[in-house]
């Protein structure tokens, strides 16, 4: 790293070789004739003033104090009180805007905008804007902007563009994106630090060597102990997951009690549906990980409670045209509930893909899921390009959000309009086909790509048919013809439990109501004898 120019250049040959040795010993200097100055003074302090994920800003009049910053899916809204600005980061109590440290470096992954510029304000409100339309930009691009010596300089994919001339009344000042009607800017990634060497922040341009000698006994002091800390975590962490594997794998564990009853519903319910999928000829097969619990454990994965299966597009939208009236004919409609997993794209909310709820209202949690399937599409596609598909996949699911917000039904899979109409541009874009070709893609309304929870998978359409039956507790349900490599494809080791796990902790919404038993136990019951019974 660049040595900071502000501080002390003094000369260490005070060091002895004993010492230098002890420094090279540690791994933390390349031998090749460093000082201890070149050691400390190019270590870096590395200050986050703000981090985010991913972010879209809108229009607004650019000095109101409308809420109008919203984040993806599940990130909050952020609210903007500045009288004077239209976006802060983060604020003071005096101006209620980011005060910006002497030099600073912003850095995030542009996505997309519309006349759009992002300023610079020192107090005095002098300021600087910067136009993104000069620069170009491509999806995924990556944004430097460094200040120091009161100037900005813009870096983009690690290649300097341009430099502007700008100062900070005393070191301080703000930035806000400064948009126009029907503008926005779209970035992810987004972190904004300053940078400080260890030399400035321990010490002064008069410090002594000696307390440069103190500085290095406290980076071997600090090196040892985290060395020893690292092992230790490390053999812990190890220990504790060949436990949980040697206890999961090995042994047999049975759930009990809410977990248990959670379960076992959801097993039911998943039988409902692959009953009405048996009466109309529709394939389906367990997904992710339920598909896991399948193949590594016959049944749920130990702490899992709910249930996920894939269906090719033309199976899926004949799904979602009959589920409704078949849990209607079945007499299941008052605790049953067809739902779709909403997105938010352009401050609208747009449906993603179909789920199945036994839900009830309870005393301790309200509206609460007893049990769930979630239905994922997939399509079929010709041939894609590895070093393109996730970019192309990415900006076709934009697109794909953006025709499902014309429509206002939110009942239907597809808001009230045609779904040929809908999937013909997004089936254009991907070179998709209805009917069997060589690759599997999940839908874009899935759980794949871009800031979503699982990287794209695309799999070989012989690896997922023609489907096998797998064991599933008592049942036995469909499964992709090759399991093995599709779940390789999306967990990797897969036979292994990882080292960390997500949950949805459903049944931690149960734990107080004690009515929650009973209501298991009927809705099991219910649905089990219309399983038994149903009409094909």
């Amino acid at each position: 790293m660049a040595k900071n120019d502000n501080t002390n250049s003094v000369s260490l040959n005070i060091l002895t070789m004993d010492k230098s040795n002890e420094i090279n010993s540690l791994g933390l200097i390349n031998p090749n004739n460093l000082t201890f100055f070149d050691l400390i003074n190019n270590t870096v302090v590395h200050n986050i003033i703000q981090k985010d994920k991913g972010i879209q800003v809108e229009h607004n009049d650019c000095w109101s104090k409308e809420n109008n910053i919203q984040r993806f899916e599940t990130y909050s809204l952020i609210e903007n009180k500045s009288k004077k600005i239209f976006f802060s980061y983060l604020t003071d109590n005096n101006h209620n805007r980011l005060i910006l440290p002497v030099s600073f470096k912003m850095e995030f992954n542009y996505l997309g905008h519309s006349n759009v510029s992002l300023r610079f304000v020192n107090l005095e409100e002098s300021f600087q804007n910067i136009n993104i339309d000069n620069f170009s930009l491509k999806t995924n691009d990556h944004i430097l902007i460094s200040y120091e010596n009161n100037k900005l300089v813009i870096f983009i994919n690690n290649k300097k563009i341009k430099s502007y001339s700008f100062s900070l009344k005393e070191g301080k000042g703000y930035f806000t994106w400064r948009l126009s009607k029907d503008s926005f800017i779209k970035f992810s990634d987004f972190e904004l630090y300053s940078e400080d060497s260890i030399v400035s922040t321990f010490f002064s341009r008069n410090d002594t060597d000696k307390n440069y000698e103190r500085l290095l006994q406290e980076v071997i002091n600090l090196k040892e102990r985290f060395d020893n800390f690292e092992q230790y975590t490390n053999e812990v962490l190890e220990s504790n997951n060949f436990l949980f594997n040697n206890l999961f794998l090995d042994h047999e564990l049975k759930s009990k009690n809410l977990l248990k009853y959670t379960q076992d519903l959801c097993t039911e319910l998943l039988s409902f549906v692959g009953n009405v999928c048996k009466k109309y000829d529709l394939e389906w097969w367990l997904d992710y990980g339920t598909l896991l619990g399948a193949i590594r454990h016959q049944y749920f994965i130990p702490w899992d409670d709910d249930v996920d299966i894939g269906m090719m597009r033309k199976e899926y939208n004949q799904l979602n045209e009959v589920i409704i009236d078949e849990i209607k004919e079945n007499k299941l409609d008052d605790i049953l509930r067809v739902s779709y997993r909403k997105r938010k794209i352009d401050n609208n909310k747009v449906n993603s893909f179909l789920q199945i709820f036994d839900i009830h209202k309870t005393d301790y949690a309200g509206n609460t899921i007893f049990a769930g399937v979630d239905v994922f599409p997939y399509d079929f596609i010709m041939d894609y390009d590895e070093e393109t598909i996730n970019e192309i996949y990415y900006n076709t699911k934009l697109d794909y959000y953006r025709e499902l917000t014309e429509g206002n039904d939110f009942s239907l899979a597809y808001n009230g309009l045609d779904p040929d109409s809908v999937l013909k541009n997004y089936y254009k874009s991907l070179n998709l086909n209805m009917d069997y070709d060589k690759y599997v893609i999940p839908g874009v309304e899935g759980a794949c790509g871009l800031h979503n929870l699982y990287k794209l998978m695309i799999f070989k359409s012989e690896d997922v048919f023609p489907l096998k039956n797998v064991p599933y507790g008592d049942y036995e349900f469909y499964a992709p013809n090759n399991s093995y490599e599709y779940l390789k494809n999306i967990y990797g080791n897969f036979m292994e439990v990882p080292p960390t796990i997500r949950t949805h902790n459903r049944v931690g919404r149960f734990r107080y109501d004690e009515k929650a038993p009973e209501i298991f136990k009927a809705d099991l019951k219910r649905i089990y004898n219309v399983n038994k019974k149903f009409k094909f």
